[in-house]
This record gives C-alpha cells, structure tokens and sequence, in this order.
C-alpha cells in the first residue's frame, strides 16, 4: 500500500493544486501504481475541486478543501474510514453526489469499511443533494423532515453488514419514500 498523502504530494506539487477541478484517486483510476492508498488524506489546498473520487482505498480520514462549496461530487465509498460523524461535510453544501457505503463484501467481510455514525442531519442544508449511498454504514439517526427535498435517491443495503446501526434508521427512510418528496425519488436496498 502507498501512504494516500505522499501520493497526492508527489503527483500534485503545491502550485498546480488551484487548478484541480477534478480528482480521481479511486484504485481503478491510479496511474503508475498497483496498489491501494491507504491514511490520511488533506485536501485542503485544492481549493478549486468539484469532483473526488478516492473510492475503493483503505482511507481513514479526509479533510476537504479550504472551500468545499465547488464540491458538487463525493466518492469516499469502500474505504476504511475510522469511526466518525458527518460534521466534515456541513460546509459543503453544493454537494449533488454523496457516496460513504460500502459494498464490498470481500473486505466488509474482514472488518475493512467505512464506519460513518450518528446522524443524517448534517446534510440538511445541501439543498443540491440528489444521489445518497450509505450503505452498510453505522449512520443511526435522521429526521426524514430534515433531509434536503433535492434527494431523488437514497441507497442504504445492510446486507454486507446485517449488525451495522444503519439498520436503526431503514424503517424511517422506507417513510421518506413515501412523501415522495422528488418526483425522480427512488430507495434501493
């Protein structure tokens, strides 16, 4: 594996960051490297990006650009993010793709995968929000009038991970489908 940080240090120099609107650092689309990523990674100097797609590492933790409201697309899905809430996406707000499951089940099955917790409230004010993974994560909390009304669909399978919390919260998200809220809305288990 390759320290996610020393990556993006060697292959972005600091002076060409400003320019990266687009990052995709998932493991199908690393040039160069047979390998996964694995560690911290801090964005904050791609203060520009509007797409990033770092799925399918062994990530841990993330910190966004400086000035997350180009984020318009968020790929963090089946990695090893450590136990955390959604606080890290509050300000970006422009969001229109989040994807935090996993799916896996190869790695799931040895105890690799993101372990996203508490609440959903922390997407209330992205009114952009059209496309939600989360499955099998451990997100236990929502309040279905506080998800944004942009949301056409929710993706929330605990089948990779059956004792996962996010199987706390599915009764209340099968509601959210019935409010019907986006005419384009669609749950998939």
């Amino acid at each position: 594996m390759v320290n996610a940080q020393e990556y993006i240090n060697h292959e972005y120099p600091k002076n060409k960051r400003n320019d990266v609107r687009e990052l995709s650092i998932g493991r199908r689309n690393l040039q160069g490297i047979n390998t996964d990523l694995e560690g911290k990674l801090d964005l904050r100097e791609f203060v520009n990006l509007e797409k990033l797609n770092c799925s399918c590492n062994f990530l841990t933790n993330l910190i966004l650009p400086k000035n997350p409201t180009n984020l318009k697309e968020l790929n963090l899905g089946n990695n090893n993010f450590s136990p955390q809430d959604l606080t890290f996406l509050v300000k970006a707000t422009n969001l229109e793709v989040i994807m935090l499951g996993n799916n896996n089940h190869a790695i799931i099955n040895k105890g690799i995968c993101n372990k996203f917790t508490g609440s959903l409230g922390y997407l209330s004010r992205m009114q952009q929000l059209k496309y939600l993974d989360i499955s099998n994560t451990d997100l236990n909390e929502v309040n279905v009038d506080e998800l944004p009304n942009s949301l056409e669909q929710i993706i929330y399978s605990t089948k990779g991970r059956p004792n996962c919390k996010l199987v706390q919260i599915t009764p209340y998200l099968k509601e959210f489908e019935g409010k019907k809220i986006h005419p384009n809305f669609t749950l998939k288990l």
